[in-house]
């Protein structure tokens, strides 16, 4: 699973910016630990939600399927 370390740069209001090696990335305040301030590293998790693509992907099918259905009646 990736992982990489952000530090935290700034508070503002209900998100926090996280700082990373490659790009500034703007959080909800919600998905961090609730006593997150300037200054803290956290360790960032990324995995694929696969289930959640393959519904995602099944909708939009279907809806496409319906779209073009529509256009030739």
């Amino acid at each position: 699973m990736p992982t990489t370390k952000a530090t935290t740069d700034r508070i503002e209001g209900e998100n926090a910016v996280l700082l990373t090696t490659a790009a500034a990335v703007r959080l909800p305040l919600a998905l961090l630990p609730n006593n997150i301030k300037e200054g803290d590293v956290v360790n960032i998790i990324i995995n694929l939600d696969g289930e959640k693509t393959a519904a995602d992907k099944a909708i939009a099918k279907e809806m496409l399927n319906e779209i073009l259905k529509n256009e030739t009646a």
